[in-house]
């Protein structure tokens, strides 16, 4: 079990480390409000669901904190909660489990009939609207009193520079420069590239120390807590200091770690108890994901965002940010690959705040009812 709590709190500054925050606020326009839109949403359904279903499971606030985390950001956020509540192995593994299946059927429905039902009510993917985050105020003034066909002849311009643009990030992503937030372990074997990592891996380590001693100073009940959400800040921190976060392969890495983690709670899982099936626990990722959907769906539709944005923004928060490219690519619009990519790297930033937070109210709220 120390095995398990050790490999999570080192590996959360390895992945925060390539967190660019500036550039997620530069690029990603409505794909920033989007996700924004998507975490506000699976805030509002877990709690609901807590009050639904707190009376059927013990486990309530600990199931709408992991629902958030890992709605929000992704596995690693699900570990660090699990580590920062101290949720039993099992449930979290039967969570982990269940997730993993109701996350096979969602890229499923997104896959098939999202967009056409969606697109009923979101407006469709405008590259011109895109393009407007990155121009000047008063050149989208003067285009808008321009004639239509000089409007017409920029947005056919904006298109064919996207189009390259696109084209562009296809391939940043398909070569050994791809974003971060893609797990790639083959240029890990790579000695070259480990001097920096070893570097990174020692200030993760020197993060991780200071972070269990603050957390020591706390009461038993909240020092897990305190440990994450101060890894968390410090490794978020660390990723303002270019020299750090420039440092490649870190993310792969910390992933890589995440993977040891999955590995060490499940060799300590009682499989028998995993067989006997928990419909609340079923019930509770059920109506996160599809009540976070559609939720999330309407304030889009409140915000002006369209429907591509919304489901590649939807997949980032629901399945993780590596599930991007694949998402953008069966929508046939590569162009929203970067900016998913990037606010998917922000909600791993803040899907432990979020996911720790929402638990440790919901615990309150029920212990002073």
């Amino acid at each position: 079990k120390g095995l398990a709590e050790g490999t999570v709190a080192l590996a959360l500054p390895m992945l925060l480390f390539s967190m660019d925050v500036p550039a997620v606020f530069r690029l990603a326009g409505k794909s920033l409000l989007a996700m924004l839109l998507a975490g506000l949403s699976v805030v509002m359904v877990a709690v609901l669901l807590f009050f639904a279903l707190g009376t059927l499971t013990e486990h309530g606030d600990e199931l709408a904190g992991m629902a958030v985390a890992v709605y929000t950001g992704g596995t690693p956020n699900l570990a660090a909660v699990k580590t920062a509540l101290s949720i039993p192995d099992d449930l979290y593994i039967k969570f982990h489990t269940y997730d993993t299946l109701m996350g096979l059927f969602y890229l499923l429905f997104v896959f098939s009939v999202a967009r056409p039902l969606f697109g009923r009510f979101l407006k469709p993917f405008d590259a011109l609207d895109h393009q407007a985050d990155s121009t000047p105020s008063d050149s989208r003034m003067h285009s808008a009193d321009a004639p239509s066909d000089h409007n017409s002849a920029l947005r056919k311009q904006a298109d064919l520079d996207l189009d390259a643009e696109a084209t562009e990030i296809a391939e940043a992503y398909e070569s050994e420069d791809r974003p971060v937030g893609v797990e790639d372990y083959g240029s890990l074997i790579y000695p070259r590239v480990w001097p920096p990592i070893l570097a990174a891996l020692l200030l993760s380590m020197a993060i991780v120390g200071f972070s269990v001693f603050l957390g020591s100073l706390f009461s038993e009940n909240v020092a897990p807590a305190i440990t994450i959400l101060s890894i968390t800040s410090l490794g978020i921190a660390a990723s303002f200091v270019p020299a750090i976060r420039n440092i490649r392969k870190t993310f792969s890495v910390g992933m890589y770690i995440i993977l040891v983690f999955c590995v060490s709670v499940a060799s300590l899982t009682d499989v028998a108890g995993l067989l006997n099936i928990e419909p609340v626990i079923i019930l509770f990722i059920a109506g996160a994901v599809i009540g976070s959907l559609f939720l999330h769906s309407l304030l889009c539709k409140w915000a002006d965002v369209d429907v591509d944005t919304f489901l590649v923004i939807s997949s980032s928060a629901i399945c993780s940010p590596p599930f991007v490219p694949v998402v953008a690519s069966a929508l046939k619009n590569r162009q929203l690959i970067v900016p998913g990519l990037t606010t998917g790297i922000l909600g791993y930033g803040i899907g432990n705040y979020l996911g720790i937070s929402i638990a440790y109210l919901l615990r309150t709220l029920a212990g002073s009812s």
